[in-house]
């Protein structure tokens, strides 16, 4: 008997066009080569929609046009303390190597880059307490909790913070916590000249080694990461390296970062109406729009072009009608549906494998009915379970128990 293979689908993004997305990726590179910039653009869809492979094939027809560009998969970089920092080097990298590639010195993104490392650097951290009681002096009791995030500087306030609560400053009065509050003043300062400094620098660097071509960043998986690092790379769009000359296309789940938005600042957020039932003054899709300039959400895909799509997954179905029930049962979710034929595809392979066992009772068509249904509705198969389970409990049970 011939050896039956398993054949799975690969679950990566693709250049190729398997779902006529060219009107929109034709679209989108245009609107990268002329729109005003800055300018950040929100592509959204929901997980498995084909954000990744659309921009994929956008960043293709920009490659054409020798754009500098810039990939980040920013779920790669999730674990990373400052998510913010892995962001900029990304951009700072793709702009190194197209200066590399004109022959142009490199020492001032190489100066750039040690900036973010130096050690006024800006660091996140929980936050300072000080136990008032234990200083002496005219301070009063009580505890006072300097909060510092996103704030550089911070391992001198530190030093003087540790000197104050082990005693070494046992003569401690209102005056060293007056010098308390001059060194967080001095420190805001700095953190204000060093986003200065640093936007200044690049937007030098982009009119120098870019204009008047443009950088095209792409920022992939954001709604993926934990809510406040998926912040983090949105501020730092602002913040940082919202210059002339720079395009951000961002492949992200609406609804999931703007959750993640209210969740971040649910501390912060107040209640309109001074209840617990009412709304957070700051709302997701509002943070949203400050950041990202032109949404566009991908379309429901056609069903002719669904039917094409599944129709080339595999040159192996077992019968030309397999890929009409996928294409017609299961949405348009492209990664939903590989991931269904995928099932279908290991579970004919154990059919054909048990084939004389099974006296040939599976037929394709009815196999891939079966896991349509399985896949559009989970809670069937949970039935299934439960009811087969329900009955050997009664099976087992003595006479006269059930």
């Amino acid at each position: 008997m011939p050896e039956h293979k398993t054949y799975i689908l690969d679950d990566l993004p693709t250049d190729l066009d398997a779902l006529d997305f060219k009107p929109y990726i034709e679209t989108l590179v245009d609107v990268c080569k002329t729109a005003s910039t800055p300018l950040t653009i929100g592509v959204f869809g929901t997980w498995g929609s084909g954000k990744t492979s659309l921009m994929r094939m956008v960043q293709s027809g920009l490659q054409k046009e020798n754009y500098t560009i810039a990939w980040f998969d920013a779920w790669k970089y999730d674990k990373e303390e400052s998510l913010w920092r892995a962001f900029l080097l990304c951009i700072l990298t793709a702009l190194k190597n197209t200066a590399k590639s004109k022959g142009q010195p490199i020492e001032e993104f190489e100066k750039l880059e040690t900036l973010l490392y130096r050690e006024l650097e800006i660091e996140k951290v929980g936050g300072v307490t000080i136990d008032l009681a234990k200083l002496g002096g005219k301070v009063a009791q009580g505890i006072a909790q300097l909060s510092l995030s996103f704030i550089p500087g911070i391992s001198t306030l530190t030093k003087l913070v540790e000197e104050l609560q082990s005693g070494a400053a046992s003569s401690a009065t209102e005056e060293a916590m007056g010098a308390i509050q001059r060194e967080r003043t001095k420190i805001y300062i700095e953190h204000v000249r060093f986003l200065e400094q640093f936007h200044g620098k690049f937007s030098d660097l982009v009119e120098k080694h870019i204009l008047p071509n443009r950088l095209v960043v792409f920022v992939d998986d954001l709604d993926r990461c934990l809510p406040e690092k998926a912040i983090e790379v949105l501020e730092a769009i602002k913040l940082f390296v919202d210059a002339p000359g720079c395009v951000f296309m961002l492949g992200l789940d609406q609804d999931v970062i703007a959750r993640g938005i209210e969740m971040k600042y649910k501390e912060l957020g107040e209640r309109r109406d001074g209840t617990d039932k009412g709304q957070f003054t700051i709302q997701g899709i509002r943070y949203l729009e400050k950041i990202i300039q032109l949404p566009f959400q991908i379309p429901p895909v056609e069903q002719t072009d669904m039917a094409d799509f599944v129709d080339g997954l595999t040159a192996d179905w077992p019968h030309e009608e397999c890929p009409k029930v996928f294409a017609a049962g299961l949405g348009n979710n492209p990664r939903q549906i590989k991931r269904t034929v995928n099932v279908f595809l290991m579970l004919w392979n154990l059919a054909e494998k048990r084939k004389e066992k099974l006296e040939g009772r599976i037929k394709p068509i009815r196999l891939a009915k079966v896991v349509a249904i399985q896949a559009i509705y989970p809670e069937l198969n949970s039935l299934k379970h439960h009811a087969r389970s329900s009955n050997r409990k009664r099976c087992a049970s003595p006479p006269g128990n059930s």
